[in-house]
């Protein structure tokens, strides 16, 4: 037997960022505060002409609105690095400097603009120092304000999109899970192999020229078996496809005296099943499987054939299955690692099917013997 392989593909999906609306209106509507906490400091400060408040407010808010969105393309454009955090630091010092010497120069020549349209003559305007500083810090109290959201919402749809990229890389993952199970389930179903099913066709062949009825009775067995298989095949694509241990144990039987009939008395089987056994639900194929590598390592190759144990109980809230064979037994890494036994592949069924719940031990040495021991919740 070998273990199937899943070859998966996973592309990775390049998700564009949309352009944020609700962003530009709360960048708008920031601004909009702004100049009404502006024209409240010109109308508390004596100025109650109201058209030369609302043209200040004007000339200030209009500069800052438009060098806020080359600040918002920047810091778009400007993303963080964890190697050129000092880069990224000075390179935002440098250009919150230039944001708020700029927002001062194109007020002033506004406001002398509009001097210039209502007395008729060019005069640049100037503030005190006392303004001229309130402004500077304003513009970068602003310029933080405005590269602080940019990044921000660069960071929400960074963790949107790699949550989103989680999510689908999770389903892929428990549909790979899936995926893997049903063809690692098949695999083991698969293992009622071809030699088997030769050899029993040919007992059979020879029994129906030598006893009739012992042969009627081994294709009713054979006809069991397949039923079983079928069964169990259609019964695969639900999530928790499982059989009852009574099931299984009574494919067993129908298998051994299958093999008995190809082996006579080179096989022997002695077997302590606890009725409260039956009813318990396991993964099909599993005890067959372990029976099969018994009968075909330390029955088969030898002339004077061997034994079989087999045994199932339940201790508490488990179930406990052992097969074990007077074999030559095996080296155990070499037993962990031939594909004929499957035992890897047992192992990692229980595993995908019950976690740390379940186990398989094996106890074997050279010309001791074999011992698959496994232990599933009930």
């Amino acid at each position: 037997m070998f273990r199937p392989i899943n070859v998966i593909e996973i592309k990775v999906i390049k998700i564009p960022v949309k352009n944020n609306h609700q962003f530009w209106i709360y960048y708008t509507v920031a601004w909009f505060f702004y100049a009404i906490s502006l024209a409240a400091v010109f109308v508390v400060g004596g100025d109650s002409n109201v058209l030369n408040v609302l043209i200040n407010v004007l000339c200030n808010v209009a500069s800052a609105f438009l060098l806020g969105i080359l600040v918002v393309s920047f810091c778009q454009k400007f993303k963080w690095s964890e190697g050129k955090q000092f880069t990224f630091v000075f390179v935002h010092i440098l250009v919150a400097s230039s944001f708020a010497f700029f927002w001062c120069f194109f007020t002033l020549v506004n406001l002398s603009i509009w001097v210039l349209l209502r007395d008729g003559f060019w005069a640049f305007n100037w503030w005190g120092n006392y303004a001229l500083q309130w402004q500077l810090l304003s513009g970068l109290m602003a310029y933080l304000t405005i590269s602080s959201s940019v990044y921000v919402q660069q960071t929400n749809e960074i963790l949107r999109i790699e949550s989103k990229k989680n999510a689908e890389l999770e389903m892929r993952a428990i549909q790979a899970e899936s995926a893997q199970r049903q063809a690692e389930l098949s695999a083991l179903r698969a293992k009622l192999n071809p030699h088997f099913l030769f050899n029993t066709l040919h007992t059979l062949m020879a029994l129906v020229r030598t006893d009739a009825r012992l042969a009627e009775e081994a294709i009713e067995r054979f006809a069991l078996m397949l039923r079983y298989v079928l069964q169990s095949q259609k019964e695969e694509k639900d999530e928790r496809f499982d059989v009852l241990f009574a099931d299984e144990w009574t494919f067993i039987q129908n298998y051994l005296e299958l093999e008995n009939l190809r082996l006579g008395e080179r096989l022997k089987v002695k077997s302590e099943i606890d009725p409260a056994t039956l009813d318990v639900r396991l993964p099909a194929f599993l005890l067959q499987s372990l029976v099969e590598n018994s009968v075909k390592w330390a029955v088969s190759p030898r002339a004077i054939g061997g034994e079989i144990w087999i045994k199932a109980n339940l201790e508490g809230e488990l179930l406990h299955i052992s097969v074990k064979d007077n074999g030559d037994g095996a080296i155990l890494e070499n037993a962990l690692n031939a594909n004929g036994f499957g035992l890897r592949l047992i192992r990692e069924i229980l595993v995908t099917r019950y976690g740390d719940s379940a186990s398989l031990t094996i106890e074997t040495a050279s010309n001791k013997g074999f011992t698959a021991s496994l232990v599933i919740p009930a």
